[in-house]
């Protein structure tokens, strides 16, 4: 069975990958993406999230594999700073879409954004 992550990077790569979209700025969302920032909020609320955390996760890690120079989209925010970041967008826009949410978070750490992966300790140590 594959995981969560996995189809919601697959999706997401299918439907939003490198600003895709139809002739008319259009394009399909799946699974958590097509709920309400109100869904979500009443999600966190009761602690129910899982399905919306891996969208997360499978969404910036499928921005990370097709926007060039990014290898982390979310710099140095880790996935607490992630959620805080989207609970305060789907608070302020309880009807927008989820998907909507994600976008805004990758539109504001674009430039944060770690463009290669760390230099491991054994490469810096033999430099």
């Amino acid at each position: 069975m594959k995981s969560p992550v996995s189809l919601f990077v697959a999706c997401w790569m299918i439907t939003t990958c490198c600003e895709a979209m139809d002739t008319n700025g259009h394009y399909a969302v799946w699974g958590a993406g097509r709920k309400s920032c109100h869904e979500y909020n009443q999600a966190r609320a009761a602690g129910d999230y899982t399905k919306f955390k891996a969208y997360i996760m499978g969404y910036l890690t499928a921005y990370n594999t097709n926007t060039p120079e990014t290898y982390r989209i979310t710099g140095s925010t880790d996935l607490n700073g992630v959620l805080d970041r989207v609970d305060t967008y789907c608070q302020k826009s309880p009807v927008r879409g989820f998907e909507a949410a994600l976008r805004n978070l990758t539109e504001e750490l674009y430039a944060e954004r770690f463009k290669n992966a760390p230099v491991s300790r054994t490469l810096r140590e033999y430099k």
